[in-house]
């Protein structure tokens, strides 16, 4: 059976150090982050960038994530 770890104990796992939680999160809602981005900016190479600030954002204040939705959290920030 297939176990899907919840999005809040990948963000406790990359908090306590473990990158390749951090890189699940990133390969999980990454196609949902860029479609959302290029839906609104309509240019490939801006959304890229955007796109790269988004997860920088997340890195450098994912300690404020408290649980719910990191998908929504994420368009927050």
């Amino acid at each position: 059976m297939f176990y899907k770890i919840e999005d809040k104990s990948l963000v406790k796992n990359y908090i306590q150090g473990d990158n390749k939680s951090f890189e699940i999160l990133l390969n999980r809602h990454k196609s949902k982050v860029f479609g959302y981005i290029m839906s609104k900016v309509k240019n490939k190479d801006i959304a890229d960038d955007i796109f790269q600030e988004v997860w920088f954002k997340a890195i450098k204040n994912i300690k404020k994530f408290k649980g719910g939705s990191f998908i929504s959290w994420l368009f927050r920030i």
